[in-house]
């Protein structure tokens, strides 16, 4: 899967710092809140990540809490919000989203806003998203992640 470069607005291009093909896999998970093993309103919890290259190579962790929220009144389906901090080679990096849990547990991407926060990211806007490979319980996913300098801004 390659980045989706009309995400990246053409006059950050250049300067855009990117990730993809990488693989993300909990090294720890811990439920907060809720039945175990039953989703639904307020089931939260942590995880500890590890990112890794297309060798298997740890280059990153990404630490987070997730909570499940009220059902989309459109659609039914579950929503969760995640608080993320990831770290990489270029620097530390936040994002924040509420998601669709139901299209994330069949496989969907699922994309969130993030700010560059130290390093090479300091200052940058972008995304990360990523998606599971495997099945829930596991959390694994495929991830990919773009940031760059806001046109006219200065670096």
């Amino acid at each position: 899967m390659t980045l989706e470069s009309d995400a990246i607005p053409a006059a950050a291009a250049d300067g855009a710092i990117t990730y993809s093909g990488l693989i993300e896999k909990s090294f720890y998970t811990k439920q907060l809140t809720g039945e175990t093993g039953v989703p639904g309103p307020g089931v939260s919890g942590v995880y500890y990540n590890n990112i890794a290259d297309k060798d298997g190579k740890v280059i990153g962790q990404a630490y987070g809490l997730s909570v499940e929220q009220l059902p989309r009144p459109e659609d039914g389906h579950l929503t969760a919000s995640y608080h993320e901090v990831v770290t990489m080679p270029a620097g530390t990096l936040v994002g924040y989203a509420v998601v669709d849990y139901i299209a994330m547990v069949k496989g969907g991407w699922v994309q969130f806003p993030v700010k560059g926060l130290t390093g090479e990211l300091a200052g940058k806007t972008g995304y990360r998203r990523w998606k599971l490979i495997g099945p829930p319980t596991d959390f694994t996913v495929e991830v990919e992640m773009a940031l760059w300098d806001e046109p006219g801004a200065e670096s």
